[in-house]
């Protein structure tokens, strides 16, 4: 599952994905990013954004795959949090 959001007129913000345990490494993580980035061109959107865990190297690695460029770290807002980084993918007109 995948769940994307419009908040302004250039952005879309990939905010969650889960792919179940025995459905990962069958391209299910690799079809639910193409369907946001295709959403995300529908909208006119110049760029998709997301933030991820610094340790979690596997989504990191999916997403660089995919086109997403590391940005700057997320301020965390609730203490004891894993710090998360801003990941970005500019979109072609």
């Amino acid at each position: 599952m995948v769940s994307a959001v419009n908040p302004d007129d250039n952005t879309v913000e990939l905010i969650s994905m889960w792919v179940a345990p025995f459905a990962r490494g069958h391209g299910v993580s690799d079809a639910l990013i193409q369907a946001v980035v295709s959403w995300a061109k529908e909208q006119r959107a110049d760029r998709v954004v997301l933030a991820v865990r610094d340790d979690n190297a596997h989504a990191i690695a999916l997403y660089v795959r995919h086109g997403f460029i590391d940005s700057d770290p997320v301020p965390n807002l609730v203490d004891g949090q894993p710090p998360e980084r801003l990941m970005i993918m500019p979109l072609k007109s």
